[in-house]
C-alpha cells in the first residue's frame, strides 16, 4: 500500500510538471509576438527621404540614416507638457491629437547647427508615417530645444 502511494504521488507530480511546461510554452508563444511588434522598425527609404526632405525644407543638414524607437505620448498632457506643446504648435503640430498613442520617434544627426561644439539632433516624431511633431536638440549638459525652425 505505501509503495503504490509514493508512485502515485510520483506520478502526480510528474503531470503537474508536464502541465507547468506545456502552460509556460503556451504563454510564451502568445507573448513573443507582441514584444516583437514593440521592436523600432525604420521607416522605408521612401520615408526616410521624406523626412530627410521635410527637415531640409526647414534649412537642416541632416545624415543619411535615423535611429528610431518607440515613444509613448501621455494620455493626458500635464502642464509639465505645456513648454513642449508650444513648441509643437510654433510648427503647425498639435500633438494632444495624438494622446495615448505610441508613435514613431525618428533622430538625425544634424550637420549643420550654426556654431554648434556638440551634438544636435533633430527629432521627427511619426504616426503611421505621417509627420506629427518634431525638435531640435543639442546633446550637451547646457544644452538646449527648441522648434524645427533654423535659428537666424
Amino acid at each position: 500500500m505505501v509503495f503504490s502511494v509514493r508512485q502515485a504521488a510520483r506520478r502526480a507530480i510528474a503531470c503537474a510538471a508536464v502541465l507547468l511546461a506545456l502552460l509556460l510554452c503556451w504563454w510564451a508563444g502568445t507573448i513573443a509576438p507582441t514584444e516583437a511588434a514593440a521592436q523600432p522598425t525604420l521607416p522605408s527609404l521612401a520615408e526616410i527621404e521624406a523626412q530627410r526632405a521635410f527637415l531640409e525644407g526647414y534649412g537642416w543638414e541632416v545624415g543619411q540614416q535615423p535611429t528610431c524607437d518607440y515613444v509613448s505620448l501621455p494620455t493626458v498632457f500635464t502642464s509639465e507638457y505645456n513648454e513642449y506643446l508650444a513648441l509643437q504648435e510654433r510648427c503647425g503640430f498639435t500633438l494632444t491629437d495624438y494622446a495615448g498613442a505610441t508613435v514613431l520617434r525618428c533622430t538625425y544627426e544634424v550637420l549643420n547647427y550654426p556654431g554648434a561644439a556638440q551634438y544636435v539632433y533633430a527629432d521627427l516624431l511619426t504616426c503611421d508615417g505621417e509627420i506629427i511633431g518634431g525638435d531640435i536638440r543639442s546633446s550637451a549638459l547646457d544644452g538646449f530645444m527648441h522648434s524645427l525652425y533654423y535659428p537666424t
